[in-house]
């Protein structure tokens, strides 16, 4: 089961869509999977390097401050 998507790209030999097309053609279910997907994908670990950077520099800040007493 092809969906209009596929046959255009097939027919017209189309080598780049518009995501914003390829969601359109989707059911809620491949929305939902594409979705979770990206977030495990991309946002998680830039989410995780976000938390880990500001770990450090609350690290480095406490061990300045430490020093800066002393």
């Amino acid at each position: 089961m092809r969906t209009n998507l596929e046959r255009m790209i097939k027919v017209k030999g189309v080598e780049s869509v518009k995501l914003e097309e390829i969601i359109k053609e989707m059911s809620k279910e491949q929305l939902e999977k594409f979705k979770k997907e990206r977030y495990e994908k991309f946002i998680k670990p830039l989410m995780e390097g976000n938390v880990q950077k500001i770990k450090e520099e609350r690290q480095t800040l406490q061990e300045n401050l430490i020093e800066t007493k002393n």
